[in-house]
């Protein structure tokens, strides 16, 4: 069997690790407030298989390999009475603070996670030293009008030094349509050049026109100083998805860019066969990277989703407690998840297509 399908396959555990951990947090805060659980699911319905455990909760394997679900008593009714007939331990007859933190667990526990993570490897690998190479200018871009050549180390911006492509990112996104000095060290030598990264640079090319290689080496640190690092690597990390959640809204990121569970799969072979890191550190990174990206695009407010949940939470609150209605709130939802299914399909069938191609998901 090919290597690097069974690279691949890596994603399956980390995607039910993720999943796993995100709905625990549903769960167990919906047990902390009162809210009776009636199905705990990983996967979409329909149901392969579901055992009743003596509290009677349903615990079940679906067959849509996507996500999963903690069905709530009263969560999704589509009657007019706004959940009367329900008792006090549904979903509806929480106070909006309640059913908030209900909704925010989730996402809170994959942010938890993805800390543990970055703690994990801090302790265990060290802390990251990056160093920033230029792997290939394209031509007729800001870089080429700036003298780069591949193999230059970028070391500085505006004096300012950037051992990291996130920060280095950060920095071309805010000189976007202006121009920064950047210190590059060519054969030893530091050479001080002026780049202007573009506004709205073609799809796949950067605001400047380069594709960066990055080195990385770890460096040994005093324990206590994990968590701290943890944290940072957490943060730095959010800051680049938030980045390029931008650029895909903006259209900077092409939708064959944009990748599923089996996309996700072919990153992790690609990702695990180039890294010279050990085994655990690649994967522990990616589940990090993934966990918070879970954490992201669950607090958009997409119906369905947790965030487009909230948002029926906060209109009420500031409508002085007056919920929308239950049945209009329900089929909001039942309408985005079938646009997201939908969705889920379409991109599973782009992951297959660009797999068939040969195509690389990492430059």
């Amino acid at each position: 069997m090919p290597t690097g399908f069974l690279n691949s396959l890596w994603i399956i555990p980390i995607l039910g690790v993720l999943i796993l951990v995100h709905e625990l947090g549903h769960f167990f805060a919906a047990r902390l407030v009162g809210i009776r659980v009636e199905e705990f699911g990983i996967g979409l319905p329909p149901r392969l298989w579901g055992y009743t455990a003596k509290n009677g909760v349903i615990y079940s394997i679906n067959w849509i390999p996507f996500g999963g679900f903690v069905k709530m008593y009263g969560q999704d009714d589509l009657r007019p009475d706004g959940g009367a007939a329900y008792g006090p331990d549904s979903f509806v007859s929480k106070s909006a603070p309640q059913r908030a933190f209900v909704l925010v667990a989730g996402v809170l526990m994959n942010l938890l996670l993805a800390v543990v993570i970055f703690i994990a490897i801090s302790a265990g690998q060290g802390r990251p030293v990056t160093q920033l190479f230029i792997d290939q200018v394209v031509p007729d871009t800001p870089a080429q009008a700036a003298g780069w050549l591949p193999g230059d180390q970028i070391v500085a911006v505006n004096g300012q030094p950037v051992t990291d492509a996130n920060k280095l990112k950060a920095l071309t996104d805010t000189y976007a349509g202006r121009t920064m000095g950047v210190t590059v060290l060519r054969g030893g030598q530091r050479i001080e050049t002026t780049v202007g990264p573009r506004v709205s640079p073609p799809a796949g090319q950067g605001r400047t026109g380069v594709a960066l290689l990055t080195r990385t080496d770890y460096q040994p640190m005093p324990l206590w100083q994990t968590p701290v690092e943890g944290v940072k690597a957490t943060w730095q990390t959010l800051q680049l998805e938030v980045s390029g959640l931008r650029q895909m809204v903006s259209g900077q990121i092409s939708p064959n860019e944009i990748a599923g569970p089996i996309g996700m799969g072919q990153i992790t072979s690609e990702v695990v066969s180039r890294s010279t890191l050990p085994l655990w550190v690649t994967l522990g990174n990616l589940a990090g990277f993934l966990s918070l990206n879970l954490f992201l695009l669950n607090l958009l407010p997409i119906p369905a989703l947790d965030g487009g949940r909230l948002v029926f939470v906060i209109l009420e609150m500031l409508r002085g407690g007056r919920k929308v209605a239950p049945e209009r709130e329900g089929m909001v939802h039942f309408i985005g998840l079938l646009v997201l299914l939908t969705l889920m399909f379409v991109i599973a069938f782009g992951d297959i297509s660009r797999i068939v191609r040969g195509q690389s998901l990492i430059p």
